[in-house]
């Protein structure tokens, strides 16, 4: 847990160094890889997804966000797997659009494809 908390504080910290060091015109868009790795107290094995998101700037003041992820769990000894693909699409308001702190509300929605495997079932 420690670990994660600190890579988390590193990451934040890395972030936050690079929105300081950026021009006063923000970027009209990105893509990026995003993944996370964490192992429980009680699990099995330790569990893990991997995704894409892009965002996009198309006023100074609104951003766009949509990602797409992927995550599989097992469990039962592995006779029952979950496969998850989460698609998310959210909307940003930047209060303070210029500058090299940009503090924004989001908001957004969405939809969980799950699939449920149980042996030679799909569930």
């Amino acid at each position: 847990m420690r670990w994660t908390f600190w890579t988390g504080v590193s990451l934040g910290l890395l972030a936050l160094g690079t929105g300081v060091l950026r021009a006063a015109e923000p970027p009209r868009g990105g893509v990026g890889a995003q993944g996370a790795w964490a192992r429980p107290k009680d699990a099995d094995r330790a569990l893990e997804y991997v995704g894409a998101h892009l965002r996009l700037r198309p006023l100074v003041w609104l951003g766009l966000e949509g990602a797409l992820d992927y995550r599989k769990e097992s469990y039962a000894g592995e006779s029952v797997t979950v496969r998850d693909v989460p698609a998310t699409a959210s909307v940003l308001v930047f209060v303070i659009p210029r500058g090299p702190f940009n503090p924004y509300l989001v908001g957004g929605t969405g939809v969980h494809f799950v699939r449920t495997e149980a042996g030679a079932v799909v569930v």
